[in-house]
């Protein structure tokens, strides 16, 4: 959520869920209008473009080297400690210029 701690109905698991990513009211385009949305429906694109992001940088990448570098970047947040493998949400500044974020 806006808050970096997890929506009310977001998946959770230190085992099971490797990083968090926006997905509480987020702006989108529609064809009537432009209207807020939640769900991992959200939540998901905004990973996947990092990942495309990293690839374009470098075509030679294996999704294994780009899932790696997608969680190692991770901003830790205190409310997803412990919820997730990173305890972090994903952060396409620094996947993309492969530094580690810090902690809020």
């Amino acid at each position: 959520d806006p808050n970096g701690k997890l929506a009310s109905f977001s998946n959770f698991g230190r085992n099971t869920v490797h990083i968090a990513a926006p997905g509480v009211n987020i702006l989108s385009h529609t064809l009537k209008k432009l209207q807020s949305w939640s769900g991992t429906s959200m939540a998901a694109p905004h990973v996947a473009g990092i990942a495309v992001l990293l690839w374009s940088q470098n075509l030679n990448q294996t999704y294994a080297q780009i899932k790696q570098r997608i969680l190692a970047s991770s901003r830790p947040l205190a409310g997803l400690r412990g919820r997730t493998l990173t305890g972090g949400m994903v952060n396409a500044y620094h996947a993309l210029t492969n530094t580690k974020a810090k902690a809020n």
